[in-house]
């Protein structure tokens, strides 16, 4: 609504990423860059972090626009908590690989294109199928068993022009991929995939041995889909955003993946996004390996005061503004130091403040408005927060300020609320006045 009083074009604060409002502070500036050298170099993985609302999805969504979708198909990955199995399976849709098992599908994660995904997945009689890469057929072999007693004889790897990928194999000496046999044997897979399910009885041990094979098949059609990309000159990116979530078997996972090769080039870079909470896992001595395998790592920090005022000024002009309303220097500092240099913060904060003064016919955003409308916020979405706080505006502050006394407590409560509905009676008879001039 305050759009259309202060005559702007759209909302300046939305709180939903758009890389076409994005500000380039000194931080995203370097883990830009370092985003567009991890891409370029296409090996290994990259890392951003950062706090949540520090514009980690809007910077991914500027440097996945700069690639050119004639080389490079980049998927991203929303994940919250994932498995090693639901992982492959989301991998797989993300790159429109439809899993084999009928009503499979990776649950708790979304998956999106990011620059036009190709690939499909079909059927084929016989137990064979074919996985078409962007016009390359690569043929696999379904395993041929026997359905009476189980016995699997050997299915050859996937292949494409020549091109070998693996593929699940039976029991069958030197067959390539991972090997399941349900009967009393073994198979040696690539990098050392094999199930061994020998005297193995019972619906559990069934039901390990059936997605161990499931896996196996999905990594075999993934590499399948990535080496017909190669043969095209193409390329492949997997975004994984929410990456803290990941579970440490998820996280092997994506360390196989990114370790398909043709010949002495990588099949698929991996680009890892999430809170701090993913930088501290890497530190840990558990995932070293995932470590060594970080060619590029940036986190994204808060702003600073200067660059804080450059972002709101930014935002506005982008949608119009001609200092209308006006803000003053105190007000910048109050914003700042509420929000931490955080952009969703400041967000939230000035839709507010723009609201308040639209509601109230103001034209001034001041250091007192900027004030109250913290306050007003912290009441509202933390109204158990104790007073002198402000993690409602700035969760990831430590240290509450000293507790005040019980008496204190209640006169805070009192008079935040008191101003509150003062405010709100204002808030409505200049609404009241608003309607009047619009109608």
């Amino acid at each position: 609504m305050y759009e259309t009083y202060f005559a702007l074009t759209a909302s300046p604060f939305q709180l939903n990423p758009d890389p076409s409002f994005l500000f380039v502070s000194k931080g995203h500036r370097n883990a830009h860059a370092y985003l567009r050298q991890g891409v370029a170099r296409g090996d290994g993985m990259a890392v951003v972090t950062g706090e949540i609302g520090a514009g980690k999805t809007t910077l991914i969504g500027v440097a996945l626009g700069e690639i050119d979708p004639s080389r490079i198909i980049a998927v991203q990955l929303v994940s919250t908590q994932l498995d090693a199995g639901n992982l492959l399976r989301a991998v797989a849709l993300a790159f429109g690989l439809s899993p084999r098992t009928a009503g499979r599908a990776a649950s708790g994660a979304t998956t999106a294109p990011a620059n036009g995904v190709g690939g499909s997945f079909i059927a084929a009689p016989g137990g064979r199928a074919a996985e078409r890469a962007n016009g390359r057929g690569a043929a696999s072999n379904g395993a041929a068993g026997n359905g009476v007693n189980g016995s699997g004889e050997g299915g050859s790897g996937a292949g494409g022009n020549g091109a070998g990928s693996n593929g699940a194999g039976g029991n069958a000496a030197g067959s390539k991929g991972a090997s399941i046999n349900g009967a009393g044997g073994h198979g040696a897979g690539r990098n050392g995939v094999g199930i061994h399910a020998e005297g193995a009885k019972g619906p559990a041990a069934s039901a390990s041995a059936a997605d161990a094979a499931e896996n196996a098949d999905l990594i075999a059609r993934i590499e399948a889909y990535l080496v017909g990309l190669a043969l095209d000159g193409r390329r492949a990116i997997l975004v994984v955003d929410e990456a803290q979530n990941l579970a440490t078997e998820a996280i092997e996972m994506l360390l196989r993946l990114s370790d398909l090769h043709s010949g002495h080039h990588p099949l698929l870079h991996c680009l890892l996004v999430g809170q701090p909470e993913l930088r501290d896992l890497l530190r840990t001595p558990s995932m070293q390996r995932l470590g060594q395998r970080v060619d590029a790592a940036f986190h994204l920090g808060p702003m600073d005061r200067e660059e804080t005022r450059a972002y709101i000024e930014h935002r506005l002009l982008r949608v119009g503004w001609t200092r209308d309303p006006k803000f003053e220097p105190e007000a910048y500092a109050v914003i700042h130091r509420e929000t931490d240099g955080i952009p969703r913060r400041i967000n939230t904060l000035c839709n507010r403040l723009l609201l308040g003064a639209s509601l109230e016919d103001h034209h001034t955003i001041t250091g007192i408005a900027a004030t109250e409308a913290a306050a007003e916020l912290r009441l509202e979405i933390d109204y158990d927060e104790r007073p002198g706080t402000r993690a409602a505006i700035n969760p990831a502050r430590k240290g509450p300020a000293p507790a005040p006394s019980h008496s204190a407590g209640h006169a805070f409560t009192e008079s935040a609320l008191s101003a509150r509905l003062d405010r709100l009676e204002r808030s409505v008879e200049a609404m009241a006045r608003l309607v009047e001039k619009i109608a």
